[in-house]
């Protein structure tokens, strides 16, 4: 048996817990906010969607995948419903 402290508060069964904090980093450009175009200086393009920052999180259904959406979701879930509420104000 296997005792963690769990600072993101998410948990699945599979690969290990240690593993699944490690797999975090490859989504540290994931952000709820808006990103700021950066590709071409100087050129003023509109971003398209809401959620742009989130592009990048994974879309599958694997332990894995839901094991960072679970944890940016409740890292973020106030300033998600903030943001929400605010554009249909």
């Amino acid at each position: 048996m296997h005792v963690y402290d769990n600072p993101v508060h998410v948990l699945t069964n599979n690969p290990e817990f240690p593993d699944q904090l490690i797999k975090l980093s490859d989504y540290s450009d994931v952000t709820p906010h808006n990103p700021k175009y950066t590709l071409i200086p100087n050129v003023d393009l509109n971003l398209y969607s809401r959620g742009f920052g989130t592009h990048h999180l994974p879309g599958g259904m694997d332990s894995s995948s839901r094991f960072v959406k679970v944890a940016f979701v409740l890292s973020h879930a106030l300033l998600i419903i903030s943001i929400v509420c605010y554009s249909f104000a």
